[in-house]
């Protein structure tokens, strides 16, 4: 709007926004648990000046028995209701509705996450567990499997629990709670209390017969204690350490195995398969030993021999090779 004077001069016109709707509702107030079966529970946003009334749609299982139209609203839950979202929107003098604000409703607390922990060698040890927040829980409530305890932080999400020298395997149990009541209950992966079966076996898959300084070894296992290795026959164990050992062989190859051991039990065996592929043999000359090195070999190999006296030796090889 502007005004024109006697002088024919018109001023800077005053504005005023005009719109047929309003913005969407303040945030909803709301009971701080929402129970199957409950009576006069009221939701609310705060008043609109110049609004014409309310348009509030409630979840199945609810009924609004007060406040219909007006910006508070008294409902009913009856035994149907599980989840869901309340809304409201604000309906100008024009009969439309503005944008809705709306509130997700649940019932009973969300299902914990998955727990997360120690799986194996878990045995004659303390350890933590714990699981994500679950929507709406208030508590947790924790159970542990026989040859365990739940030592500290029952009734939170992180516990500490327990497990016997004697703990074989089992899982953990935990579900939430809030005023409604309970939520399903989660389960731990299984735990248990002998270590985990050792990573692969590194050190030499190919070896000379009657040699030895041969090193192999494992990663440390998650709750072992000790280590059981064995070599096949003709060899043997000539040193190494607790995760690893040396060996000198026979003239026959075979499997090396190594399993992971605490007081609660065995792991699952770990193997490596070894071959003979070079020997020390004996030549025409019993007081001759002769080693030849590496074998195969593609283009020069190393022929080493002790001997007590001058010997003529000759060599026919398997495939035409320079120098052969």
């Amino acid at each position: 709007m502007s005004t024109v004077s006697e002088c024919g001069i018109t001023s800077a016109p005053r504005t005023k926004s005009v719109s047929s709707t309003f913005g969407v509702p303040g945030n909803i107030t709301a009971p701080s648990s929402v129970c199957q079966n409950s009576t006069g529970l009221v939701f609310s946003v705060p008043p609109v000046p110049d609004a014409t009334s309310f348009a509030w749609t409630v979840p199945t299982g609810f009924t609004i028995t007060g406040g219909a139209g007006t910006n508070s609203i008294t409902v009913d839950v009856d035994g149907t209701f599980t989840n869901g979202q309340i809304c409201v929107g604000i309906v100008s003098s024009c009969g439309l509705t503005g944008p809705e604000r709306c509130l997700t409703l649940s019932s009973l607390p969300g299902q914990p996450g998955g727990v997360t922990g120690q799986r194996t060698g878990v045995c004659d040890q303390t350890l933590q567990y714990s699981v994500q927040p679950a929507t709406l829980a208030t508590s947790y409530t924790w159970t542990a499997p026989a040859g365990a305890s739940i030592t500290s932080g029952q009734g939170t999400r992180i516990v500490q629990v327990t497990f016997s020298d004697t703990f074989t395997s089992g899982q953990l149990e935990v579900y939430s709670t809030n005023a409604c009541g309970n939520s399903a209950t989660r389960l731990s992966p299984v735990l248990t209390g002998a270590p985990a079966k050792p990573l692969s076996i590194s050190g030499p898959a190919s070896v000379c017969a009657n040699q030895g300084g041969y090193s192999y070894n494992i990663a440390p296992v998650l709750g072992a204690t000790s280590y059981n290795w064995t070599v096949p026959a003709g060899a043997t164990i000539t040193g190494g350490g607790v995760t690893g050992i040396v060996v000198t062989w026979g003239t026959t190859g075979g499997v090396i195995t190594v399993s992971a051991q605490n007081d609660c039990g065995t792991s699952i065996v770990a193997e490596k398969t070894i071959a003979i592929t070079c020997r020390m043999s004996k030549g025409s000359d019993p007081a001759m030993e002769m080693s030849v090195y590496p074998s195969p070999a593609v283009n020069e190999f190393t022929v080493e021999y002790a001997s007590e006296k001058k010997l003529l030796i000759s060599l026919n090889c398997m495939t035409s090779m320079e120098n052969c």
